[in-house]
Order: structure tokens, then C-alpha cells, then sequence
């Protein structure tokens, strides 16, 4: 064996010793599966490969091109050896890939692949088929479950059901006379089925249809055919709507969103069926397979009109194998498992959430699966002594593990934490234990205006006005994220509480703080930066360029205002960051057409740029530079939105203050007043020497340091204070230790830090206050693995990591 071979057996028993850790760590991780299937391909190993590949099935949900190239392995393996093992493994392969995703070209293959071996003269495949299927008699089974899967799938479903067909008329042919009457029977019954259903391929059904009749019941065509022309007339119509339909799912490239509209449209016109609705559900998740919006639409759907809750389930177990970062579809699954299999099996799916480490990125995806898990408990303890007694340490469980997770990723809506604080409430007949929760929600989310409304709204609820009140106080002096909607519930909790004195104070710090909050814009807006460059030249010039600039934005035309957004000038005014917006949270699949097309088109947008992380992988990122300010306005209005079930964060980077000149300002060292000499009494004296800036105190109060603006003033103030007299103390004048060098040197370090006001230096000195030593931070290494991101798992699946 090469030292080559000895290196690549190394790192695969390297690999396999660390395999078990990885997948009980991460049972969901692709890339994982996907390497240990390459491995065993790679060596040869038949029987490990296929146990690596039935391990990769029953936990995620594997692409169908990934699946369609083992199956084509194995059909290799097959010519040469028509042994069972092999035969079960593409049947296994098969079922899967027709569960997790109903595809008809999936079903096409299996079809195919079912009467290859069905008709094959090999006498050993055909025993070994027979084993597999358990009956001689399969394809039959077989067809029968791919057209009821495909039937109303309006573009693909035709091929697999004239497979149906002509399996049944082949039937015919080689039928015995008793049996040849009940197939012609089922033949007709398929026939007239199929032309109730629309689809595509309708002229070539009813063609078929004019060919059995003929065939079969020649004696009364004309009556057959009138009869079933009825039913062709109201399909044709029902074909005609679906027709424009489908042309516009084609030409917005079978996107979700395209999709979506065509089920709604479906559901409005009232003429389709469920199967039909379901089977364009599950048309879309071929093309938007990742995308969580559509997993819960389809489950929502189905809960709504289905009455199997099973069905829904099977779905729900679907959405999770394909988007195991979702909280929301975990929360579905473990509503339905409760539903069906009751509390046991809902505890089953939630504590696969938390032992998979799946959602416990997120704050909000935790919450989603928490709030089902304690729905589900609360529920069951009404007839439960064993879950009444639970409930109390599972909201406490659920409360803890969220507030373990990143602050930043909480839900905005406080779901988990309501919950919580209701079922305490409730079971201990108290409101400590839950006045505890508010506290710390409050303290940990210290901007999030909903926590601090609910907290009031519940010392109003169980508390006293008073404790209501104060919440209110302390809330108000904090910089929100939504300071009205805080306003407006303190100030209608004043309302009802009848008090007039509290109501015209709460109302005069609401006034108050909407002033500090209006005067943080107006920073903030001019901080950004004059968004139109001022021209050169006196201010009547530039107020006339601007007048004109004005008039002619109003009058020019589309064509002109593209032209001057293009302009070089505009180009400058962008590249100074001014409208410059970054976002984040998009889909890794978004591109720079997809992002441009978010923030209003090439109108809007001059150039969007994806960005990457360090390693070069997609992390959902952009830096949009947009052209007009109007623009940008509507950009920053889209943070907050939604994509996919995914916060869409838009931001502007403050530019940095440039940093403020050392100016010549020179201290002058004043000595020998009284202790009750006043600062404004130096202050008079030195202002006669020139620009006065300040006047400040030692800590111990018997030194003064005068600070003039220029070294001249400073040198006049020290002829005018040296040697004057106030109350009868004869003052001494010098230039201060360090004068020459700007206002931060014009005293040394240690008396520039002891001046002070004389009102402060009189009450004597200053108390020491001891600071909390800060901890020091963990290291890296000793902090554990980091959580993974909704991204990663995205990439995961998309196979972009």
C-alpha cells in the first residue's frame, strides 16, 4: 500500500471514529451525510454506502438529482448481478424520493423502472422483484399509486396515466373472457376519471376515449360519446382558466410568490378541487423546497380544508426533514403530534428540536416550538395530574433556554414570554413568580418597548397602580424601539386610572421625551449628511442654484431625472456614503438583480453589491447605493420586512465625526483668594484681558485656573489678575504648567482632572466611588461551539458551504 493509500485510510478511519459525535450533534447537517456517502462510495463499500445513504433519507430530505444518480449506481450494479439486496435498495430509494418530495418525474422513473422489471425475460430479476414487492403482481400496485400521486398535477400528470392505461389494455389483451369484462369495466372507469380531471393533455384523453368506445362499445357510440361530450365541455372550461394561469407561473419562473397568487386565484374562482390544490402546493415545493413560507401556507392549508389531521401530520414531518431551521414548522409538527398521537409524542418532536440544536439560533425560533410544546402541556393538564404537575418546571425549562440564546434574535410579539407569565399566573395563584419573569425580560431587553408595556400592563392587572406607574417612569427614560406605542398605553393608563395631578405628569414627561426624541432625529438626520451638495459661491448664489435645482426636478421628465441620477455630480454625492443603505438577512439565494429588484428596481438603485463572509460563503448580506434621497427613504422603510420568513434588516453607517482641532487656548494659574472668593469674581477681572472660555477650581479649592482663548489674552489676564486684591487677599497670576500646547495641556494631567466648578470644590472632596470590576471574557476556545445561523443551515441545504 502507497504512502498515499495509508494517508486516505487514516483520515476515513479519522472520519468514521468522529462520524457518531457529529451526527447525535447534528443529525440535520447535509454536508455531513453527503461526505460520508462519498467516502463509501469512494472505497467501494456496497453495504456501508447504502446504510450511509438510508441513514441520509430518514433524516433529511435528500434533492432528487442526488437520489436519481444512486438509484442510476445501483441499476448499474444490477445488470450484472440481479440479486434482492440490490433490488430492495432501489426500491428504497424510490419510496423515499416519491415521500419526501411528489414529484412526477420521480414517479415517471419508478414507473419505468417497476415494468422494466415486471416484463424483464430475466427469470432471476423476476424472483428477485417478486421478493422485494412480496406479490407476483406489482407493477399494477405500483401504477395505480403514481397516478393517484400525479393525477391532478395539470402539466406532468398525463404521461404516468397513459402508462395506467395502457398497462390495463395490455391487461385486456392477455385477460382470460371471464376476467376481460371487469378490466374493460376499470378501463372505463379510468377513461371517464381522466376526463374529469383537467389537464393538458385533454384532446389526447378524449381521443382515447373515442377509441375505447369505438372498440368496445360500438353498438351505442353516439350515446356514449354525447354523455361524456358533458363532461368534457365543463373540463375544457375549467382547462381554460388554468391555461392563462399556468402561462404566468412560466413566465415568473416558478417562483413562490408566483405560485402563491396562482393557488389564491385557484381558491377564489371555486372550481378546483383540494387534490388540485394540493397538488400545485406540492408543485411549488418542488421549485421553493427551502422555503419555510411555503411549507407552512401548504400545512395552514391543509388543517383548514382536510379532515385526515394524519395527512397534515405526514406533511408537517416533510417540512421539518426539508427545514429544520424553522421554528414555526417544528411548532406545526408538535401541534399536530398532540393532536394525533397526543402529549407524549408532541414531547418526542420538541425535544428532537432541542437535541438537534436546530433552532436554538434564534430566540424566535425557539419561542415558535416552546409555545406549541407548553400549549400542548397546558392543554393536557386540564385531565392530567402528571402534566399539571410538569407545567410549573417546563415554562421555567423554556424560559431559561431562550433567554441562553442571542438577545438580538427575540421575538418582537414577547409569544413566549405572554405564555409563560400566563401559566404561572394560573397555577400559582400569584403574581411574584411571574412579576420575576417581567423583570428580567425587562432588564435583558432593555429596548423593546412591548416588554415594558406588557410588564406594566401586568402590575396593573395583578399589581397596583402605583407599581404600574413606575414602570411606565422607568420605560420612559429609555431610548425605545418604539417610544409612541410606550406613550400612548401610559398615557391612557392615566386616563382610565382617574388620577388628574398623575395624568399632567405623566403627559408633561411624554412631552418631554418625544422633544429629546424629536431632537435625536434631527442629529441623526443632519449627521447623515446634507443629502444635496451645497454649490459654491455666496449664499444668494447657492440659494438661487437650489431654487433652480428645485424648479427643474419638478419639470423635468423620467428620461431627464435617469440622466441626472446618472449624473457624475449625483455619482459624488453617492460615494461619500450619504445614500449608501447595508442590508441584511436575505435568503442565500438572493442575488444582485434579486436585492435591486427589493429596493424598487434600476429607478431606485444604482448598484447593489452582495456581500461575503470571510471565508467567501454567502452570508446574506448587501451594501445598496441608491440615487435619489427619496430612495433612500423608501429603502430605510423596508427594514423590518419579511422574506421568507426572515427579518430584513436596513441601516446607514454613521460617518465618524472628524476629530475636533487642539486650539490655543492657554490656562492662566490663579492663587492666594479666600475661600469664599467666587469664580465670577475671577471671572470679571480676567474677562477684561480678552476671550474668557472658563473659569475652573482645584479639587481642594485653593488654586483657580482661568482659561483664555489665545496666548495674548492669556498673557493680559495674568497683568491684570497678578496683584489684584478681592477681599482683602492679593491674588498671584502665572501661565499654568504646560500652557503652549492646546486646552488639553494648558494644566498638567493631574490638575486638569481635579478642576472643578467652586459650588462643587466647597462641599470638600469628592466621595470615592468603587466601580465593579468587570469580569474578564471568556476566551474563544473555553466558550463552546457557537450556535449555528438560519444561514448556515440554508447553506447547508443549499449546498453553498
Amino acid at each position: 500500500m502507497s504512502t498515499a493509500d495509508m494517508d486516505a485510510w487514516s483520515d476515513l478511519d479519522a472520519f468514521l471514529e468522529a462520524l457518531p459525535e457529529k451526527l447525535e450533534k447534528s443529525p440535520y447537517d447535509h454536508g455531513v451525510y453527503t461526505q460520508w456517502v462519498a467516502l463509501m462510495q469512494a472505497i467501494g463499500n456496497v453495504e456501508s454506502l447504502r446504510d450511509a445513504q438510508g441513514r441520509m433519507c430518514s433524516q433529511v430530505a435528500v434533492p432528487e438529482e442526488t437520489l436519481l444518480g444512486w438509484i442510476a449506481d445501483e441499476e448499474a450494479r444490477l445488470e450484472a448481478n440481479c440479486d434482492e439486496a440490490t433490488l430492495a435498495s432501489i426500491v428504497r430509494l424510490f419510496e423515499a424520493g416519491v415521500q419526501d418530495r411528489r414529484s412526477p418525474s420521480m414517479w415517471q422513473r419508478y414507473a419505468d423502472a417497476v415494468l422494466r422489471m415486471a416484463d424483464s425475460d430475466d427469470a432471476a430479476m423476476q424472483a428477485a422483484a417478486a421478493a422485494v414487492f412480496g406479490a407476483e403482481d406489482y407493477s399494477q400496485g405500483v401504477l395505480l399509486r403514481a397516478v393517484e400521486a400525479t393525477r391532478a398535477n395539470y402539466q406532468h400528470g398525463q404521461a404516468i396515466w397513459v402508462l395506467y392505461k395502457d398497462r390495463i389494455a395490455r391487461d385486456i389483451d392477455q385477460a382470460s373472457e371471464p376476467q376481460r369484462g371487469a378490466l374493460v369495466e376499470l378501463l372505463h372507469t379510468a377513461l371517464l376519471d381522466r376526463l374529469c380531471q383537467p389537464h393538458a393533455g385533454l384532446d389526447d384523453t378524449w381521443s382515447l376515449y373515442s377509441e375505447y368506445t369505438t372498440r368496445y362499445h360500438n353498438a351505442d357510440y353516439e350515446q356514449q360519446m354525447v354523455a361524456a361530450n358533458e363532461i368534457v365541455a365543463n373540463t375544457r372550461r375549467l382547462c381554460a382558466q388554468r391555461e392563462a394561469l399556468e402561462d404566468r407561473l412560466v413566465a415568473a419562473g416558478n417562483g413562490w410568490g408566483a405560485f402563491s397568487e396562482y393557488i389564491d386565484r385557484l381558491v377564489q374562482q371555486k372550481g378546483a378541487s383540494v387534490e388540485e390544490v394540493a397538488a400545485l402546493y406540492e408543485q411549488a415545493l418542488l421549485h421553493n423546497g427551502y422555503s419555510p413560507e411555503a411549507w407552512s401556507e401548504y400545512t395552514a392549508y391543509l388543517e383548514g380544508v382536510a379532515g385526515d389531521t394524519s395527512a397534515v401530520l405526514a406533511v408537517s414531518e416533510r417540512a421539518i426533514r426539508s427545514c429544520p431551521w424553522s421554528g414555526k414548522l417544528w411548532a406545526q409538527a408538535i401541534h399536530f403530534s398532540y393532536m394525533v398521537h397526543g402529549r407524549e409524542s408532541a414531547g418526542e418532536v420538541f425535544r428532537r428540536a432541542q437535541t438537534t440544536h436546530a433552532i436554538d439560533y434564534s430566540m424566535l425560533e425557539y419561542g415558535h416550538a416552546a409555545v406549541a410544546w407548553l400549549t400542548a402541556v397546558r392543554l393536557d393538564s386540564t385531565s392530567s395530574p402528571e402534566a399539571a404537575e410538569m407545567l410549573p418546571a417546563t415554562c421555567e425549562e423554556c424560559i431559561d433556554t431562550a433567554y441562553s440564546l442571542e438577545i438580538g434574535t427575540a421575538d418582537p410579539y414577547l409569544f413566549l414570554e405572554r405564555c409563560c407569565t400566563s401559566v404561572v399566573v394560573e397555577l400559582e395563584g400569584g403574581p411574584e413568580v411571574a412579576r420575576k419573569i417581567w423583570t428580567r425580560v425587562c432588564k435583558a431587553r432593555k429596548v423593546c418597548t412591548e416588554a415594558w408595556v406588557l410588564s406594566a400592563e401586568f402590575e396593573r392587572a395583578h399589581g397596583t397602580a402605583a407599581s404600574a406607574r413606575s414602570v411606565y417612569r422607568h420605560a420612559a427614560q429609555r431610548k425605545l424601539d418604539n417610544p409612541e406605542r410606550l406613550f400612548d398605553a401610559w398615557l391612557a393608563f392615566e386616563c382610565a386610572a382617574g388620577e388628574l395631578a398623575e395624568l399632567y405628569a405623566a403627559e408633561r414627561v411624554v412631552s418631554a421625551q418625544r422633544r429629546v426624541a424629536q431632537r435625536r432625529l434631527e442629529r441623526e438626520a443632519c449627521h447623515v449628511g446634507a443629502f444635496d451638495t451645497q454649490p459654491e459661491g455666496p449664499p444668494e448664489e447657492a440659494e438661487q442654484a437650489e431654487a433652480e435645482q428645485a424648479e427643474a426636478e419638478q419639470t423635468e421628465g423620467p428620461a431627464a431625472k435617469r440622466r441626472r441620477a446618472d449624473s457624475p455630480a449625483e455619482a459624488t454625492r453617492r460615494s461619500d456614503g450619504s445614500l449608501v443603505v447595508f442590508a441584511k438577512g436575505f435568503p442565500l439565494g438572493y442575488g444582485a438583480s434579486d436585492i435591486e429588484a427589493f429596493f424598487g428596481g434600476g429607478a431606485n438603485v444604482g448598484q447593489a453589491t452582495v456581500l461575503a463572509a470571510k471565508q467567501g460563503a454567502a452570508c446574506g448580506q448587501a451594501k445598496v447605493v441608491l440615487r435619489t434621497t427619496d430612495a433612500l427613504v423608501a429603502a430605510l422603510d423596508k427594514n423590518g420586512s419579511k422574506i421568507d420568513g426572515q427579518f430584513v434588516s436596513v441601516h446607514t453607517f454613521k460617518k465618524q465625526r472628524p476629530a475636533r482641532a487642539a486650539t490655543a487656548e492657554i490656562s492662566v494659574e490663579v492663587r492666594g483668594f479666600s475661600p469664599e472668593t467666587s469664580n465670577k469674581q475671577i471671572e470679571a477681572i480676567a474677562r477684561g484681558a480678552g476671550t474668557l472660555v472658563r473659569v475652573r477650581r482645584s479639587q481642594a479649592g485653593d488654586v483657580a485656573y482661568a482659561v483664555m482663548k489665545s496666548r495674548e489674552d492669556a498673557l493680559r489676564a495674568v497683568g491684570l489678575l497678578n496683584g489684584s486684591e478681592i477681599g482683602g487677599k492679593t491674588l498671584t497670576a502665572a501661565i499654568g504648567p504646560g500652557a503652549g500646547t492646546g486646552a488639553g495641556a494648558s494644566a498638567d494631567a493631574g490638575a486638569a482632572t481635579k478642576m472643578m466648578p467652586r459650588r462643587v470644590a466647597a462641599r470638600g472632596p469628592a466621595k470615592k466611588v468603587r466601580l465593579r470590576t468587570q469580569q474578564p471574557a471568556t476566551p474563544a476556545s473555553e466558550a463552546g461551539d457557537v450556535g449555528k445561523t438560519n444561514a448556515d443551515f440554508r447553506q447547508l441545504y443549499l449546498g453553498t458551504k
